[in-house]
């Protein structure tokens, strides 16, 4: 499954840059975050739970950054552990780019999904994922809003 998109955001490119990777605005952020830990520099972890129609998930997530430009890209990997209810791996792209106002985050992912997740609910995982992205990034702005 393919997610991509972009939004204008009302922060500077450096600051966006620096806030993708601070533990406490991506805890903030990210819709269901338990807990969101620094591992060293390019490396990282989570724990996040949803809930995709009568199903509970709770995923423990690794995240490594693979490449990065200071405030213009960031290629990552992305795989999280469900137990039960299935696996999830992928690998992003985010580009920043100046604007008037702030900059635009630009995102292209590739994501697959394994286990009963894909055999039972895989027509509601993108749905449900345009929903969560929305939510992150009206969270993500108020969160740098708090935390400068």
């Amino acid at each position: 499954m393919n997610i991509a998109g972009s939004i204008v955001l009302r922060h500077n490119s450096n600051t966006v840059w620096e806030s993708l990777t601070n533990p406490s605005i991506m805890q903030e952020s990210i819709p269901g975050c338990d807990c969101f830990a620094k591992i060293n520099e390019n490396q990282f972890q989570a724990d996040i739970a949803f809930k995709l129609s009568l199903l509970s998930i709770k995923f423990v997530v690794s995240l490594e950054i693979l490449e990065s430009t200071p405030d213009r890209h960031y290629l990552f990997n992305a795989s999280g552990k469900g137990g039960m209810s299935g696996d999830a791996s992928g690998q992003c792209n985010i580009h920043l780019t100046a604007t008037d106002t702030g900059s635009e985050l630009c995102y292209d992912a590739a994501v697959e999904i394994e286990g009963m997740l894909k055999k039972v609910a895989e027509p509601l995982i993108r749905k449900k994922a345009h929903g969560l992205i929305e939510k992150y990034f009206v969270r993500f702005q108020k969160a740098i809003d708090e935390n400068q």
